[in-house]
């Protein structure tokens, strides 16, 4: 008898220690949030996908270990969305009449076009200073590519355009849409939309390669797109590994989006950019580029230039990785602008090597926001960057990654922290 009121004392005891550490535990955890909040945020969005990988591939006590650790997450820190207000055919973030369209353009020919066949006949015939307006309608075209023909000039360039914003809609069935490997090309106030039975199929809307230098494409609205506006470089001949690069290209005051999340293994960036120099992406509205990928787990960017790129500048866009299109899952990650992304392989870089992803790239003034589930700005063998002026809201934070990468940041507001990560420099 003695014995077992022994016992139940022992157990009382032990019952009040382990309800002491409790108590003990939770205050300390409130604590550390009050003082460090990125850092518990970021832990608490590291043991939701962890968890999400592997409830479903354990049993027993480590399965409801598991499920237990998530539960007691909801003493971590978590973020809102942040709503933004705006019309779904909006285009940029600017008045359009605000960017200047034919200023100083010297016009050789204007072309009033009304029909598909037409108008996929001037692409390749129209000369330097070509005018190409597209009359108010909609116009469907399926083929693999749209091809163009002959080069601008510096005063000269060849302009494919709407008159006014929203009087043109064209519904590509295309893999590559505008295949653009000519200098001087301006595609201006188009509503472009991708309609394929697989997404996999409308992978571009706008792919630029070789010698497209000084391509503008301004006040267009596209969506459904893996990568809407793609780049990359050609090689000069079979025999050499150099390859020639788009550069001087300006993507200025678009709205590029989609209305799902895409299911496909392609990437998902919509503006996805390998090599060049001088690339101006400002002023686009950048929202809703989530995918399935394998496995149903999607990591997808809102824009980067990587490849062996250089002198890039990123600066006032709003990117919202979630607009109308929330996060799926945990493994639904998406990244808001980067220098270097994913990384490249050699073989698709200036002269078949990667030592860096981009230099002297600027990241500046721009609203990043809802990137729950990863950081708002990445930099991948970045060297030389600079990162200024931006908001980086509702996201783990920024992350400097490799010992290529080197970056001065300063006067951005961030909900969340800045991380050097293998080796990378950071100067604040």
């Amino acid at each position: 008898m003695l014995a077992k009121s022994a016992k139940w004392k022992y157990l009382t005891k032990f019952k009040q220690v382990v309800k002491y550490c409790l108590v003990l535990f939770l205050v300390g955890l409130f604590i550390a949030n009050v003082l460090f909040p990125n850092r518990f945020y970021e832990l608490n969005v590291l043991i939701h996908k962890y968890t999400d990988l592997n409830i479903r591939q354990n049993t027993g006590l480590h399965k409801y270990t598991l499920i237990f650790i998530r539960k007691m997450t909801i003493f971590l820190p978590s973020v809102d969305e942040i709503e933004i207000e705006r019309e779904f055919m909006q285009v940029g973030v600017v008045d359009p009449e605000s960017v200047n369209q034919e200023v100083g353009q010297v016009v050789s020919e204007r072309y009033y076009i009304d029909n598909e066949e037409r108008f996929l006949k001037v692409l390749r015939t129209a000369k330097a200073g070509s005018v190409i307006t597209l009359m108010p309608g909609e116009y469907h075209i399926v083929k693999s590519k749209i091809e163009i023909g002959f080069p601008g000039e510096v005063y000269k360039p060849i302009t494919v355009r709407a008159s006014n914003y929203g009087d043109v809609k064209l519904r590509l069935g295309t893999k590559q849409g505008f295949l653009v490997n000519k200098p001087f090309w301006v595609f201006e106030n188009l509503i472009i939309e991708g309609e394929c039975t697989h997404d996999s199929w409308c992978d571009h809307a706008f792919h630029l390669v070789g010698n497209a230098d000084y391509t503008v494409i301004r006040n267009n609205h596209v969506k459904n797109f893996n990568a809407h506006i793609k780049s990359n470089g050609y090689r000069e001949s079979k025999q050499s590994s150099k390859r020639i690069f788009p550069n001087y290209v300006t993507i200025q005051n678009n709205t590029l989006i989609n209305e799902w999340k895409r299911n496909t293994i392609n990437s998902v960036t919509p503006i996805d950019i390998v090599g060049g120099e001088h690339w101006k992406i400002k002023h686009n509205f950048i929202a809703d580029f989530g995918k399935y990928g394998r496995k149903g787990r999607g990591v997808t960017y809102g824009a980067y230039l990587k490849g062996d790129g250089k002198y890039g500048v990123m600066e006032e866009n709003l990117v919202a990785c979630a607009w109308r299109l929330p996060h799926t899952s945990t493994t639904d990650i998406r990244i808001g602008l980067s220098l270097g992304g994913g990384g490249t392989g050699p073989q698709f870089c200036h002269n078949g090597i990667c030592e860096q992803e981009h230099e002297g790239g600027i990241i500046r003034n721009n609203i990043i926001v809802n990137c729950f589930n990863d950081v708002g700005i990445y930099l991948n063998k970045a060297r030389n960057s600079m990162v200024y002026g931006n908001h980086v809201l509702s996201s783990v934070g920024i992350d400097l990654r490799f010992p290529q990468t080197s970056a001065e940041i300063f006067n951005n507001k961030i909900d969340g922290r800045v991380r050097t990560r293998n080796g990378a420099t950071l100067v604040e």
